[in-house]
């Protein structure tokens, strides 16, 4: 089993929002959008949030989710296609976590737990990209990465249904 396909389970149970960060047009930074792509459902828990999740805080809020997470690129300096998973602002504090959007998840999360007034946790499923170059192709190890992140999401909201 996966790192993150075992991790998602630890979350059954839990109202749980998953939000693909991401810009096709930034090579590996497309991420997010492969995912959402990939999953091919109608599902309100999962938000295509491309380049601005801070555009998408009230439509989260209004969910009013236990856990968010956060699936992103991330250049941490691992190896092309390394899948890391965990708190986010642990991962962003040991990782020193560089993020190709205008502000940090970190910041958006914040955000999120002032307006539902309530202890939200937040998970980063982050992939090392190979290359944010505009107009790069993905790269194969990304690629991998986000058919595997997708499965482990697919499967997760379907053991997961009544908890919205």
């Amino acid at each position: 089993m996966n790192a993150v396909r075992e991790y998602l389970l630890k979350l059954r149970g839990k109202r749980v929002v998953f939000i693909l960060v991401g810009n096709e047009l930034r090579g590996d930074d497309g991420l997010g959008p492969l995912i959402y792509r990939i999953l091919n459902l109608k599902d309100e828990t999962v938000i295509n949030a491309g380049m601005a999740p801070e555009n998408f805080i009230h439509r989260i809020c209004d969910m009013s989710p236990q856990v968010v997470v956060f699936v992103d690129s991330i250049d941490a300096g691992l190896e092309p296609g390394s899948i890391i998973i965990g708190d986010l602002l642990e991962l962003e504090k040991k990782l020193s976590i560089l993020t190709t959007h205008s502000l940090p998840l970190s910041l958006i999360a914040n955000f999120i737990e002032s307006f539902v007034q309530k202890k939200v946790e937040f998970v980063l499923i982050g992939v090392q990209a190979r290359t944010l170059d505009i107009g790069a192709e993905m790269s194969l190890e990304v690629v991998d990465a986000a058919k595997i992140i997708a499965k482990a999401i697919s499967d997760f909201i379907a053991s997961n249904k009544n908890c919205f």
